[in-house]
């Protein structure tokens, strides 16, 4: 196994900060709260006894270590030639005792010590801002760590000991360490890594399916982060890389072998990292019937990456180049991994089966807004759909894919602030497939008539309120609705910019914008605007007092067609694809 050593804190500590004690690629993050960080400093207070750690001695020029990359503790510069350990378990711990006196937690948390009954206590709080500490019974966690004696002294006697063995523990209690020679292959740390960590704070979801799944791809947390990052960096969608993420990742791949989209319901078929396989048949020991399983290999991992990798570059493509998103923050993951699953079964589908998929996905996108166990089920479910000959009229079965209706764009009745539902704003998934429209009916601003509206040019755009907020503001009944979807258009930014604050006739009226031809009539008719009318649903004219039942009037009418018109493209999709 290796050797066991009894060293001092203060020797990881400064092995730490001088860079001759790294930790691997494939530790998680740094994943303790203040919560976690308190209770240690009230342990050292106590006496308590805080664990021991696991370390590898690491040597670049070893065979065992070429796949192997450095990563520096928080707040300390890696000096990668002075590298001679790499810590395995209890980085926790060692990243906070070794940053005590300057971290952001050692200056902004302090030690309070009470007496109750006889018996010190220490409590760690946060440092309110200008609020004086009581130098009696209080001492910022950073002083403690430190070597000032002024600071301890100035406390009252009954706290000065506990204080004292804080500071010795810190400084001069000796911690097992156990040490694993360089010899020892990266898997066999890898798995030792990941059985420490069912213990103390225990792995995310994610963090487990990449720990067992390594065993047997040890740079597999690596090349996700390499593969996602060049893959997201290529794409000009807005915050893309908040959706096609390491967690959306594993979560496919977790379906690519287990047919389970939730980590969970996986572990039941064999995703454990103590005994990696693959279930058929689970055992059941009231009916006798024992497990029928086979073990995973690296060739079933790195197939399972491979195929997950590949959907997810098509999944941009569409995303980009069908669907038509500048903005990512409309998606929902669940979803993704369910269009992930599309690709992985259908490697070249027709132009008609991604539409009618992308369809429903985007019709379920618009509709569900949480996470939770029932739809972890549901993605598995669907995802299974996805791997059949025709999964659109399967997903009608499983997910929320009726037509829009009305509600779908925002409420128009009055409402509570508690729940504003007529703003959805436009990173919704409903906007997008209003921009998604206009962009497919190829219109253009309606004040200069030559700039088209795409994609292309998008960033060149603005998205507008027609009725001006600053005018609607004024009425309280509004202060939602004012921000509802049917009062959006899309307009070139120099046309924003000069129409002002105006009502949507006066501007249109004094900028000679109304349609004088069929292709401008066209045009309005793809922006869905009212034409020029005495009455109707339309903005106040010139003299006329504004009527806040004209706005909801306009709301009301422009909804009802938007609805109309977003069904029929759905439909067009469906039927023809994009």
């Amino acid at each position: 196994m290796g050797d066991t050593e009894l060293l001092f804190l203060r020797e990881l500590s400064g092995s730490v900060n001088s860079s001759k004690l790294a930790l691997p690629q494939f530790q998680r993050p740094s994943v303790w709260t203040n919560k976690e960080k308190r209770e240690l400093i009230v342990s050292l207070c106590m006496d308590v006894p805080i664990g021991s750690f696991l370390i590898w001695e690491y040597d670049d020029s070893w065979a065992t270590h070429d796949d192997t990359k450095l990563r520096a503790f928080e707040n300390v510069t890696l000096n990668k030639s002075t590298v001679e350990y790499l810590l395995i378990d209890g980085q926790q711990r060692l990243q906070l005792l070794s940053g005590l006196t300057s971290s952001d937690f050692g200056l902004s948390n302090y030690v309070r010590f009470e007496k109750s009954l006889g018996i010190v206590r220490p409590r760690v709080l946060s440092v309110v801002p200008k609020t004086p500490l009581d130098n009696s019974r209080e001492i910022l966690v950073s002083q403690l760590a430190g070597l000032a004696t002024g600071v301890i002294s100035s406390l009252d006697t009954d706290y000065q000991p506990m204080a004292k063995d804080f500071r010795k523990n810190l400084h001069q209690t000796q911690i097992p360490v156990r040490f694993f020679q360089k010899q020892k292959s990266r898997q066999w740390v890898l798995f030792v890594y990941q059985t420490c960590n069912l213990a103390g704070k225990g792995l995310t979801g994610e963090d487990y399916v990449e720990a067992a799944l390594s065993f047997y791809y040890p740079t597999l947390g690596e090349q996700i982060e390499k593969d996602l990052d060049s893959l997201c960096s290529s794409s000009d969608i807005t915050g893309i890389e908040k959706k096609l993420t390491r967690s959306v990742f594993l979560k496919a791949m977790v379906d690519e072998i287990y047919n389970q989209t939730s980590f969970t319901e996986a572990r039941k078929w064999g995703l454990d990292i103590l005994n990696l396989r693959k279930v058929s048949i689970q055992a059941d020991k009231k009916r006798g019937v024992l497990e029928k399983s086979k073990p995973l290999s690296g060739v079933i991992v790195k197939n399972a990456f491979k195929s997950v990798l590949g959907s997810m570059k098509k999944i941009l493509a569409t995303f980009t180049n069908h669907w038509q998103l500048t903005n990512a923050t409309c998606l929902v993951t669940n979803e993704i991994v369910m269009l992930s699953a599309f690709y992985r079964t259908h490697k070249s589908p027709s132009n008609t089966d991604l539409g009618a998929v992308s369809k429903r996905l985007i019709l379920s996108m618009i509709r569900k807004s949480t996470t939770g166990g029932s739809t972890q089920a549901l993605t598995t479910e669907a995802c299974a759909a996805m791997r059949t000959a025709a999964p659109a009229t399967l997903l009608d079965d499983i997910l929320d894919t009726k037509a829009l209706e009305v509600a779908d764009l925002g409420n128009i009745d009055a409402e509570s602030k508690k729940k504003p539902k007529s703003a959805l704003g436009i990173d919704s998934m409903m906007f997008q497939i209003m921009k998604l429209y206009i962009f497919r009916k190829g219109a253009y601003d309606i004040f200069s008539k030559t700039h088209k509206l795409t994609r292309a040019t998008f960033s060149m755009d603005d998205v507008d309120h027609f009725y001006p907020k600053s005018k609607l503001k004024k009425y309280n009944s509004l202060e939602f609705r004012r921000h509802h979807l049917a009062n959006f258009v899309l307009m070139s930014q120099w046309s924003n910019r000069s129409k002002g604050g105006k009502w949507p006739y006066s501007v249109i009226d004094s900028n000679a914008a109304w349609p004088s031809n069929s292709k401008d009539r066209a045009n309005w008719k793809s922006l869905i605007l009212p034409r020029k009318t005495s009455s109707g649903p339309w903005a106040q004219s010139p003299g006329r007092a504004f009527n806040e039942m004209v706005f909801l009037q306009f709301l009301s009418w422009r909804t009802k067609l938007w609805v109309i018109e977003l069904n029929r493209m759905l439909k067009d999709i469906e039927t023809s694809g994009f």
